[in-house]
């Protein structure tokens, strides 16, 4: 094949991996560029933009390839451990993250990672407190 580099023609040919040669003539080890490994599955159906009134709880989740991978959440930047405000739950290839009853300050962005790959994910809370089904209150 010829290669038209704006320098000059040069040519190079396809060769298997195997026998791949330098220009140098030493062999090429492709090893050292695997293949990402899939970690996030269904990335495309993931809601990232989560809405919660005050109060109610807001539920980040995602899907993993593997069920042994364990994933960390984050806020912010900040790790997230399981607390009364935090529950972090793994069942199957299922991860989810469930902050409890929304304040202001929950809003923001959060973050879940494993395996050196991240998902982001932004909680927007709203000001209304449903107090009854026929009823809204400001909050202010």
């Amino acid at each position: 094949h010829a290669l038209n580099t704006g320098w000059g023609l040069e040519q190079c040919s396809l060769v298997e991996p195997a026998h791949a040669k330098s220009y140098f003539g030493e062999s090429l080890d492709f090893s050292l560029f695997p293949e990402p490994e899939v970690v996030f599955t269904n990335k495309e159906k993931v809601q990232k933009e989560v809405k919660a009134a005050v109060s109610e709880n807001a539920t980040l989740s995602c899907e993993v390839a593997q069920e042994k991978t364990e994933v960390k959440w984050y806020k912010d930047g900040k790790l997230i451990s399981s607390s009364k405000k935090f529950k972090v739950e793994s069942e199957g290839k299922s991860r989810r993250l469930v902050v409890g009853q929304v304040e202001k300050k929950d809003a923001g962005e959060y973050t879940c990672e494993a395996a050196g790959q991240k998902l982001t994910f932004r909680i927007n809370v709203t000001g209304r407190r449903r107090l009854f089904e026929s009823q809204t209150w400001e909050i202010r």
